[in-house]
């Protein structure tokens, strides 16, 4: 039987609070209610139970970034960087913002070694493919950023359109790099539940866009839309 730490979270019912529940001991799933408290426990014993503001973690708007990896020159992760920064500083306007995918821009030198020091695994695209979906199946909005070809990046929104759950996305294209060469990239609004497309220069040029949508966004996810 395994044993151990591990965090998990009990949810008021009626009201906006809960607590963070730190359990250890023998593996033991069982539920118990209490009152308006609904508790999943997975180990046996108590050890600790802090109150934490509910509102704030039911509400946060999961977030998954796409960027380019394999074609990114040393100009695209700075561009790519100004991109993330402008996305982190839109944390709590309006909604509280989660990251699925770390701010951080990457190169083709080093994706492959974050991923294996994040997951402790080898870098494989049987790895990486599994851990992006799985992610992408989370996340209540991608935002892609374009500064230059990435057929990963078409996989990606085929995938979330086609074989995932079809959230919001934003395109936040370089001029460098627009318009879009892949032309089934174009136009998705047929498709995709909802899609934005901007241009940007400078990392700053998207402050207004990206607020924007994280609002349509929240409001969706507010309405059972997401």
């Amino acid at each position: 039987m395994a044993s151990g730490l591990f965090q998990s979270k009990a949810l008021d019912e009626e009201a906006e609070t809960g607590y963070l529940i730190i359990l250890g001991g023998v593996k033991h799933k069982s539920k118990k209610k209490h009152k308006n408290l609904l508790f999943v426990l997975e180990r046996q014993y108590l050890l600790l139970s802090i109150p934490i503001n509910m509102s704030q973690v039911s509400r946060a708007l999961k977030i998954f970034i796409r960027q380019p990896f394999t074609q990114s020159s040393k100009h695209d992760v700075a561009r790519i960087q100004s991109v993330m920064d402008v996305i982190k500083a839109a944390d709590g306007k309006p909604s509280k913002l989660e990251f699925l995918t770390p701010p951080i821009a990457e190169s083709e030198e080093s994706f492959k070694k974050a991923f294996e020091n994040s997951q402790n695994k080898p870098f494989t695209p049987l790895n990486f493919r599994k851990h992006r979906l799985g992610l992408l199946n989370q996340a209540d909005a991608f935002i892609i950023i374009k500064t230059s070809l990435s057929e990963s990046t078409a996989f990606e929104v085929s995938y979330n359109i086609f074989g995932g759950r079809n959230i919001p996305m934003l395109f936040a294209i370089h001029e460098s790099s627009y318009p879009i060469k892949t032309t089934l990239l174009r136009e998705l609004n047929d498709l995709a539940s909802h899609v934005e497309y901007v241009v940007f220069k400078n990392g700053e040029d998207l402050t207004a866009p990206v607020q924007s949508f994280l609002k349509r966004v929240t409001e969706l996810k507010k309405n059972g839309q997401i």
